[in-house]
Order: structure tokens, then sequence, then C-alpha cells
């Protein structure tokens, strides 16, 4: 019976991340710190919200980075 309300407790703390569940595949530059001079990494607000009112999913979030929102990758041109 222990088992089963320690699994429960985990599985409810890790489903109060909104980020983690319903935004996907974490990119490279989500989970990297920007350097001296770089931008700073934007946070997802939506998801921030919805983390507030379940704190142990901040922690989640913030841990993994899925609060950051993905970079934008400008299109490269090409030389021929």
């Amino acid at each position: 019976m222990k088992k089963m309300l320690l699994f429960g407790a985990v599985v409810s703390f890790y489903c109060t991340s909104c980020a983690t569940i319903f935004d996907g595949k974490i990119t490279n530059c989500q989970r990297d710190k920007p350097s001296a001079g770089q931008h700073v990494r934007k946070i997802k607000p939506v998801a921030f919200a919805f983390d507030v009112l379940f704190f142990p999913g901040l922690i989640i979030d913030f841990s993994n980075c899925s609060i950051y929102k993905p970079c934008r990758v400008s299109p490269s041109i090409s030389r021929r």
C-alpha cells in the first residue's frame, strides 16, 4: 500500500508540470545557458502561470528546461 501511495505521489508531482507534458521535445538551445552578452532565454507565460498554481511543476519545468521558449532559427542563405 505504501508503494502505491509513493507511486501516486511521484506521478502527481510529475503530471503537474505543464510545459514538460504538453510542449514536446526540448531543443538544445532550451538546455544551453546563454553566454555572456547573449540574449536571455524567455519563458512560456501560459505554462509558467499554470506551474505557479501547481508549485511542484515549476520545479520540474525549470529543472529540465522545458519552461523556456525554443530558439528561433533564422533561415540561412545558401550560396551557390
